[in-house]
């Protein structure tokens, strides 16, 4: 086997641990949401975000 198929079932086996974690944050009330890339700066602007509010990029 290429080593870039090694590399793609990996992103795969990560994509799919995320994804149970975010089934379990969801089952313990938590909202949760998949996203590649965004500015964290710019959605606080946008959504009128309390500067104090912490985004995890």
């Amino acid at each position: 086997m290429k080593i870039e198929k090694f590399v793609f079932a990996a992103l795969i086996d990560i994509a799919i641990a995320v994804e149970h974690l975010c089934l379990a944050a969801t089952k313990q009330g938590l909202a949760t949401c998949w996203v590649c890339n965004f500015d964290a700066n710019l959605c606080k602007e946008l959504f009128s975000l309390p500067e104090n509010d912490y985004i995890n990029e």
